[in-house]
């Protein structure tokens, strides 16, 4: 990420990220009760977790909540908000998406629901990377575990620029931002660009902050294909509440991602 992007200030992130944010997890819990099923104390991880604020929610409603960032001024954050927060034992920790498993940090067959949202896994920059990261995933997930990858797959010379909107506000703080992206228009061209403006507004203070970034893009079937590649499997699609939806050539869903046969994997 470039400097003075949002991920570089953490309250800033948090602010304008948290509406909405307990709403999704109680989609995640939906998506771990229809495709985990019961489970007395459930672990869940968040790759790439940032503030923590799924962590904190989730926290809440009793479980034990595990996630990782590269960026420790992120998980300074998010490791001061989790112990404000009464329930079981967290952690979060500095680790890269590609390589995070170590038993003293979360183990192998230990996690019943992953999760990584709102395209976060597209800044993964390679096809390699991203086989590394879901089978670093896989080597986590208990034996029913599941992995939920909210991604925006892509169609190119079918897609227009688009532009999303987002604001939250706290203790004085007011934040928004606008963000345009612009698809690649050609099937060689796997990047979207994406523009960013901040507006940042504490008290009679204002800064706007710009900043531009990349997101890797994926077709329907190159997407897949890393899938199997990783030993997975898709075993659902859902919204965000975690209500089945048929995924469209150039639209958003979470793949609810299971383990393939171990003899079926593919190195």
């Amino acid at each position: 990420m470039p400097r003075n992007s949002l991920y570089d200030d953490p309250i800033v992130y948090d602010v304008l990220h948290a509406p909405g944010t307990t709403a999704e997890v109680r989609g995640l819990r939906a998506i771990q009760r229809r495709f985990v099923g019961h489970v007395a104390r459930p672990v869940w991880l968040e790759p790439a977790c940032g503030t923590g604020r799924y962590l904190v929610a989730a926290k809440r409603l009793g479980v034990r909540a595990l996630g990782f960032d590269l960026r420790s001024s992120m998980i300074d954050h998010a490791c001061a908000r989790l112990r404000e927060v009464a329930g079981p034992r967290s952690r979060v920790f500095v680790a890269d998406m590609a390589s995070f498993v170590d038993p003293g940090r979360v183990r192998e067959r230990s996690v019943h629901l992953a999760f990584c949202p709102i395209n976060t896994i597209r800044h993964l920059p390679t096809d390699r990377a991203m086989v590394a990261h879901l089978s670093e995933v896989r080597r986590v997930l208990a034996p029913r575990g599941v992995y939920a990858v909210g991604l925006t797959v892509s169609s190119p010379g079918m897609e227009f620029p688009s532009e999303d909107v987002w604001e939250g506000r706290r203790r004085g703080w007011h934040v928004t931002q606008v963000v345009q992206y612009v698809p690649p228009t050609r099937a060689s061209d796997r990047w979207e660009r994406a523009y960013s403006h901040l507006v940042v507004r504490r008290g009679r203070r204002v800064e706007h902050r710009d900043s531009a970034y990349r997101l890797r893009c994926y077709t329907p079937t190159q997407w897949l294909a890393l899938v199997e590649r990783a030993g997975l499997r898709v075993l659902g699609t859902t919204d965000d509440a975690g209500r089945d939806i048929v995924p469209t050539p150039c639209g958003y869903a979470i793949y609810v991602l299971g383990q393939r046969a171990r003899a079926a994997v593919r190195r």
